[in-house]
């Protein structure tokens, strides 16, 4: 399904707009909606829709402005301006920026659904052609892009001199002067070679070809190798995660490919590039591999404030499982601790026993203090004995013990980023009613940059910022559509829409019935 934002600042044109995709739910979805740019920017960044919809005159940020900053951020995003102005200059400039169609108000429903059609037929070409390795990439040209890289790659591991590093750079056209820098390294699947590492090629340089912050390379076939620079730290560092989630949003939608990034520390000179690369290496210096889409920093990695949360592999001991287990692994690990017990022999009786005992102390050591439950089965072994005579007592037990293990962890005080997450939860909770919340809000307010907050909280918590405050208001409507003495219109306000229509269409999009539907089936 194809994912719409729509920017203007006239209700009546959104609205219009919205009802026109509302027929078209099978192909469509308006994920979002603002009535400026400069409201619209942080949602866009942080919902990635594949179309945006944007009016040319909106205050504080017009539609041509919004649309050079997405295109800059998120060059996957196709763009549809909307203009009340049949004037040559604005349709000269969209152009310019590369927007995909230009339609005047009002905006008619069968012209927007062409348009709309149009644009769609062109993404999935674009998906199928766009990583086709073209016969024109000549032997020469290979051979300077893999010239390129192995300069790159000796810079960062510190195998040249400032000298050599500047005529190199100089040789290879890359921009290499700058005031900060942070290096960053995005580790590849196993076995990638040949048309795929040339596809990679293609899709990065499609990304981050026209970016002047960023210098990218290949690795060899495991990593994928960006140095981030510019004129401050806070700038550097946003760039940082702001590539990282671009390109770990690129690789999963056109290669289908998990990728986690290391980003490493800010450092002055180019002959410290090396350090910034080690700092980013060691983020996996554990040789576990972080699952899915994971983004982290060395700072984090130091400070002890990263959830390094690997994909669970059988052949290490099991208090590395367990270390490591999110929630939803503790039935496959039990499944595989088990997995030679589950008969009712004796012998697998004693076993189990001996397997039921070490798993108490194993999570006693992990919990560093124990808790009620296993303080008195470690003081009972016969306890321990008795619920072992049972594969299906036995296993219950133990999952129950994991679990509790699992909930001390998430509420303890050395959960990664607790503290900053619950400081997060709790201002949204507070403030969800404010239409001006945004996740640049609530990134300042726990202090984090935009891009960074993003990547923290969807990380920690399972889900984006943005689906958590729908969460939260979509809550609060259902508790206030109990009373019917509360019109729809107030309640929209109440919970943070501006526009009661916006709000019907997001609490169906998001509970399947619109208000009212939802109201008369529970009052």
């Amino acid at each position: 399904m194809i994912k719409l934002f729509v920017a203007d600042d006239e209700e009546i044109i959104r609205a219009g707009i919205r009802n026109c995709i509302e027929k078209q739910a099978e192909a469509y979805t308006i994920c979002g909606e603002a009535a400026d740019g400069e409201m619209a920017l942080p949602l866009i960044q942080e919902l990635k829709p594949d179309i945006l919809i944007a009016d040319v005159r909106m205050p504080f940020m017009d539609g041509l402005d919004l649309s050079a900053l997405v295109k800059r951020a998120m060059p996957w995003v196709h763009i549809v301006i909307v203009s009340g102005h049949d004037e040559f200059e604005y349709a000269q400039k969209a152009v310019s920026l590369g927007v995909d169609a230009y339609i005047l108000k009002p905006v008619n429903s069968a012209k927007l659904l062409e348009v709309l059609d149009d644009v769609a037929e062109r993404i999935e070409k674009e998906k199928k052609n766009y990583l086709e390795i073209e016969e024109s990439l000549k032997r020469d040209e290979l051979e300077t892009t893999i010239l390129r890289e192995h300069f790159l790659g000796e810079l960062v591991l510190g195998a040249l001199n400032l000298n050599e590093a500047l005529q190199l750079a100089e040789r290879h056209k890359v921009s290499l002067l700058s005031k900060k820098y942070m290096v960053c390294q995005a580790v590849l699947p196993d076995f990638v070679a040949g048309e795929e590492l040339a596809r990679i090629r293609l899709l990065v340089n499609r990304v981050l070809g026209d970016r002047t912050d960023s210098i990218w390379f290949l690795h060899g076939s495991e990593q994928l190798v960006f140095i981030v620079k510019g004129e401050c730290e806070t700038a550097v560092r946003e760039a940082a995660y702001e590539t990282s989630q671009i390109l770990s949003h690129e690789l999963k939608r056109y290669l289908s490919m998990d990728v986690s990034v290391g980003i490493g520390s800010i450092v002055d000179r180019v002959g410290e590039l090396p350090k910034s690369y080690a700092d980013a290496r060691s983020v996996f210096g554990s040789g576990l591999i972080f699952r899915g889409n994971k983004i982290i920093g060395f700072d984090d990695l130091k400070h002890d404030r990263i959830s390094r949360k690997p994909a669970i592999s059988f052949n290490v001991p099991l208090a590395e499982q367990l270390r490591h287990a999110a929630p939803k692994d503790l039935p496959k690990i039990l499944d595989n601790y088990f997995k030679e017990v589950s008969d009712e022999s004796i012998d697998s009786h004693l076993l189990r026993y001996y397997l039921l005992t070490d798993l108490i102390i194993t999570v006693s050591r992990l919990t560093k203090e124990k808790g009620d439950l296993q303080r008195s089965l470690s003081e009972n072994p016969q306890q321990v004995f008795h619920l072992a005579s049972s594969f299906e007592e036995g296993r219950s037990f133990a999952l129950e013990l994991l679990t509790e293990m699992a909930s001390q962890r998430s509420t303890g005080s050395d959960v990664p980023y607790g503290q900053e997450i619950r400081n997060a939860r709790e201002y949204i909770d507070t403030h969800y009613s404010d239409p001006e919340i945004s996740l640049h809000t609530v990134a300042k307010q726990v202090g984090f940059s935009p891009s960074h907050f993003s990547a923290i909280f969807s990380q920690e918590t399972g889900e984006t910022f943005i689906e958590y405050l729908t969460k939260r208001r979509i809550e609060a409507a259902k508790t206030l559509l109990y009373d019917k003495n509360n019109r729809l219109h107030d309640i929209a306000l109440a919970i943070g829409y501006n526009d009661p229509h916006y709000f019907s269409y997001v609490f169906k999009r998001n509970t399947g019935v619109s208000p009212k539907e939802y109201r008369n089936a529970s009052c």
